[in-house]
C-alpha cells in the first residue's frame, strides 16, 4: 500500500483530492490510501485529511509517495 500526500493544501489541492478520492473509491487507483497533506501553513484543516505538518519538517517514509500540487509554475519549481 503507497501513502499518497499532497504537497500544499490550495485551491489545486481541493481539486486533486476530489479527483484522487473519487478513483480510489471506484477502484481506478489501487493500493493507495490518502495519507494526508503537508503545507507551511500549519493552520490549514479540511474534514478527513490529515494536516502532516510543514514541508521542510516532513520526514518521508516508506511507501509515501507525492504530489506537488502547486498552481503556480516558479513556486512548484522551488520546492
Amino acid at each position: 500500500m503507497k501513502n499518497l500526500i499532497f504537497v500544499c493544501g490550495g485551491g489545486f489541492f481541493l481539486e486533486l483530492l476530489e479527483y484522487t478520492t473519487h478513483c480510489i473509491k471506484n477502484n481506478h487507483l489501487e493500493n493507495i490510501k490518502i495519507k494526508g497533506v503537508i503545507d507551511d501553513n500549519e493552520d490549514i484543516s479540511y474534514p478527513n485529511v490529515d494536516n502532516l505538518g510543514s514541508i521542510v519538517d516532513y520526514e518521508p517514509q516508506e511507501n509515501d509517495i507525492f504530489i506537488i500540487d502547486l498552481g503556480s509554475p516558479v513556486i512548484r519549481n522551488e520546492i
